[in-house]
């Protein structure tokens, strides 16, 4: 069951590039019923269907770079994802561990459980969060876990299996590779004149909510693109910028003065509200930690503006100078925050 999950990373570790539309295509196939093959898309498969299976390509692509699996590119020349090279990257902390991330083929598991026995090191497999649940969690590969000694073993192990190996923690490296939200919106050209959505970022609900008649400002505004995706306008004064959308949310709520991210210092877990995902260097870092993709929490109890209640991502094995680079990149301030046995975050205030 656990070599299923990895199935998306064996196709796109074997053609290495994939265009845009056949990583859709791969993802649609491989969330088909066991035995329909790629005609179930076509074959009593209505445009809804076909519309749903397809929506599930960006989250697990969005999972694959978290996981440093591949990294993409989007541009008008044409819409790529590349397969990363296999490495074994260390995980922060004293424990000397690391996860594998980067291309990964059917058998490439039984080879390096052969190696961790002969080094005397031990393997742990586990499935990433909401893999038994439909969707792009179903696509997203397993954790492969190495806990060692040294880091000297982990360097042998790397050697014996071919793998790259990242000695300092690749998590580390990325947060400070990521742009912090002021320098991000110095690479941004605002021009007068230049319209607003359709929507506006409502960051008191954190969530979209149609331009006539939102009562909230509109900072941040989204609007349909021919190709059916979303253009999103920052404004700051009389002009605005076309701006990613990550980073045009966090520029909103710092000039609301909105605080969002809750940190548990005990269990070492960053809670991002799912409707403000973090800049995707940052969101890799985080990830990275511990090699486990955010978990979602459907409920969660607030004292605060948000007491109607949002939706978590929640990581693991955060350490707290990691959270606090994560917080200062984004003008954030870190809310305490508890999290239940269910893993769900309960943050005091979001002010």
């Amino acid at each position: 069951m656990i070599e299923q999950q990895d199935r998306l990373l064996y196709v796109l570790s074997t053609k290495v590039q994939m265009s845009w539309g056949s990583f859709k295509e791969a993802c649609s196939v491989l969330q088909l019923p066991e035995g329909a093959g790629c005609a179930g898309i076509e074959i009593g498969a209505d445009d809804g269907m076909r519309r749903e299976l397809e929506s599930q390509a960006l989250p697990a692509l969005r999972t694959l770079e978290a996981l440093g699996h591949c990294d993409s590119e989007f541009v008008p020349a044409g819409n790529h994802i590349y397969a990363a090279p296999p490495v074994l990257a260390r995980l922060p902390g004293p424990e000397a561990a690391g996860v594998l991330a980067g291309q990964r083929y059917p058998g490439s598991r039984g080879k390096l459980e052969r190696a961790c026995e002969d080094i005397g090191v031990s393997l742990e497999v586990s499935h990433q969060p909401g893999a038994h649940e439909p969707g792009a969690g179903s696509l997203a590969p397993c954790r492969v876990l190495v806990r060692a000694e040294s880091d000297a073993q982990l360097a042998v192990l790397a050697g014996l299996h071919h793998l790259h190996w990242i000695g300092s923690p690749p998590a580390w490296h990325l947060l400070h590779a990521s742009l912090e939200l002021h320098a991000f919106l110095g690479t941004c050209r605002f021009e007068d004149g230049l319209s607003g959505g359709d929507e506006v970022f409502d960051t008191g609900r954190l969530r979209w909510v149609p331009t006539a008649g939102a009562g909230v400002s509109a900072l941040l505004s989204r609007r349909r693109t021919p190709r059916g995706g979303y253009s999103y306008l920052y404004r700051r004064g009389s002009g605005r910028a076309v701006v990613d959308p990550a980073w045009g949310r966090y520029a909103a709520l710092w000039d609301e003065q909105r605080n969002v991210i809750g940190y548990d210092g005990t269990r070492r877990a960053l809670a991002v509200p799912a409707g403000v995902r973090l800049p995707s260097l940052l969101e890799r870092a985080v990830t990275m930690c511990s090699g486990l993709s955010g978990k979602y929490s459907r409920t969660v109890n607030v004292t605060g503006p948000l007491a109607g209640g949002v939706g978590w991502l929640v990581w693991q094995a955060v350490p707290a100078h990691y959270a606090a680079i994560v917080a200062s990149k984004t003008r954030q301030k870190l809310l305490p925050c508890t999290l239940e046995s269910d893993r769900r975050p309960q943050v005091a205030s979001l002010r």
